[in-house]
């Protein structure tokens, strides 16, 4: 059974206020995707203190952290398919906000985008950025002589274990029914490719 994600947010939690003057300016949440959220402050006359947000992923909150590009550009090209949104800060409940869907006309309204130039720098609160665990080194013993690309298979099935062993340790798994787990396991261990061999046999080589 495939667990897809909602088509849209319909709701954000807030992570931290990025600028404030007169009231929060700029803001990121984390929204129940699970995608990150940037939000600026606009006049809309249906909400007290509006917010017009886009809906990234992490790696682009990263670059315009670093500042490879502009609020701007976050808002308008930095990923494809960018979700737009809207919701009053006013309306927020600990800490938690509901989240309005732009609508076409509004996602066109040029009024709504921050102005070029505003980089992350001009933030006037330090972003408290999730601290990221230490990498450590690994060492591996072999035997005999290895070429290149022997080292290239070694290294890409070792990337395979490391994804197989996040994804079952990951909230998508736990979330799944006893019954698609079995089906899961008994997948893994029996079903044969077309060239022969379980996916079992394929990560048993890494060890011979």
């Amino acid at each position: 059974m495939t667990v897809r994600k909602p088509r849209t947010a319909s709701t954000a939690q807030l992570a931290q206020t990025l600028t404030y003057f007169d009231g929060p300016q700029v803001a990121l949440l984390r929204t129940d995707r699970n995608r990150e959220m940037l939000a600026v402050h606009v006049d809309r006359d249906d909400m007290n203190h509006a917010m017009f947000a886009c809906e990234i992923n992490k790696s682009t909150l990263r670059k315009y952290m670093d500042q490879r590009f502009d609020l701007r550009y976050t808002f308008t090209d930095s990923e494809y398919g960018i979700k737009h949104y809207f919701f009053d800060w006013d309306s927020m409940h600990d800490k938690i906000v509901k989240l309005k869907i732009a609508t076409k006309d509004e996602i066109e309204n040029e009024d709504f985008y921050p102005e070029p130039g505003f980089f992350s720098r001009h933030h006037t609160r330090e972003y408290a950025a999730p601290a990221r665990a230490a990498a450590e080194a690994q060492k591996y013993k072999i035997d005999g002589t290895w070429d290149a690309s022997d080292f290239s298979k070694f290294y890409g099935r070792i990337s395979d274990l490391y994804a197989v062993m996040t994804l079952s340790s990951s909230k998508l798994i736990k979330s799944v029914a006893e019954i698609d787990l079995i089906f899961v396991r008994q997948t893994i261990s029996h079903y044969m490719w077309r060239g022969g061999g379980s996916y079992v046999n394929f990560y048993d080589s890494v060890f011979e």
